[in-house]
């Protein structure tokens, strides 16, 4: 723990058990990293084993007091693994790839795919478009799985004035509307087995099949994994 809070989002378990991940968020420093400063708040990303014992950690740091979190993660049948979050900082870097602003954008949404061997698969966004002002935060991420087909990965939030989401499957830009205030506004977006997005303004699905971050989870032998919460040093 630190100074601030130390706010988990979401935890997942591989298929076999083997391997469990972690999410959330830190402000100030912490264990996590030591040199963070009062008033920041940055992500973070862990991997376990069933045991409990940390095989990595990684960090979505930005600069000066922006903020930074990851809102979640869920895998698919095949242990890949999906991290969702957003960033606030001019540049950041994560798991290898770059996370930049466009201008005029104060708020970034990402979505990352992984394999199960961490081997990055596809990266999916929501911004502005350099012309619009916009601001687009996270705040679930799901995936839906069906027989003989790749998994969909849904991310909803909020935005403000535009977003966009680059092209889909078929080169169509999926982006909304642009408004000229300020209000919060819902929308998904879903990724197919590539990362090809489709852009939805308004409020997720309510599908029962759509299995969304949690806090708690259970492998085949019924065990069961909880991340929670810490406030203060």
């Amino acid at each position: 723990g630190g100074a601030g809070n130390e706010i988990a989002t979401s935890i997942a378990i591989c298929p076999n058990g083997a391997t469990l991940f972690a999410t959330g968020s830190y402000e100030g420093p912490s264990q996590f990293d030591p040199t963070n400063t009062v008033g920041d708040t940055d992500g973070y990303f862990v991997k376990l084993d069933n045991d409990g014992r940390i095989v990595k950690t990684s960090i979505l740091a930005g600069s000066a007091s922006n903020e930074e979190k990851i809102i979640g993660v869920v895998v698919d049948k095949d242990c890949n693994y999906y991290v969702a979050g957003y960033t606030s900082s001019p540049s950041v870097r994560f798991e290898g790839q770059d996370l930049t602003l466009p201008s005029l954008t104060t708020r970034r949404m990402f979505v990352m795919a992984f394999k199960a061997d961490g081997s990055f698969m596809w990266q999916g966004y929501g911004e502005g478009d350099g012309v619009s002002a916009s601001y687009v935060d996270a705040t679930n991420i799901g995936i839906l799985e069906t027989p003989n087909n790749p998994p969909v990965i849904y991310v909803s939030g909020n935005f403000q004035r535009f977003i966009r989401c680059g092209l889909n499957a078929i080169g169509q830009m999926q982006q909304s509307n642009r408004y000229n205030n300020n209000n919060n506004r819902p929308y998904y977006v879903t990724f197919d087995g590539l990362g090809y997005p489709r852009l939805f303004e308004g409020a997720a699905p309510t599908n029962p099949a759509i299995k969304w971050k949690t806090m708690k989870v259970q492998d085949q032998t019924g065990y069961e994994y909880e991340t929670g919460t810490f406030t203060g040093a």
